[in-house]
């Protein structure tokens, strides 16, 4: 977690994040294992959904409410799927 709050400026969207991390990324692997089928992958897509978010914490209220946990499944799925079509393309 260290390494996305470094590249966080404000003390106050470090600690949104820090919120959302730990809300919801148990959520985020589930939702990209339930995609890619392989931990791995799943890690990954985590990871560069992570990515994301930070790009766009303003754009994040409330933490616990329906529209952030949409937000944020929206986007783990899009990785996820992008990471899939990419390794299919790549295994034929």
């Amino acid at each position: 977690m260290f390494i996305y709050i470094a590249l966080i400026e404000s003390e106050e969207d470090k600690d949104k994040f820090e919120e959302l991390y730990k809300t919801y990324k148990q959520l985020m692997f589930y939702t990209a294992n339930n995609i890619l089928k392989d931990v791995d992958p799943a890690e990954d897509a985590v990871h560069q959904a992570f990515l994301r978010i930070i790009n766009h914490l303003d754009k994040i209220d409330e933490i616990n409410c329906r529209k952030t946990k949409g937000f944020i499944v929206t986007i783990i799925e899009h990785v996820s799927i992008d990471i899939y079509r990419k390794r299919k393309r790549e295994n034929g």
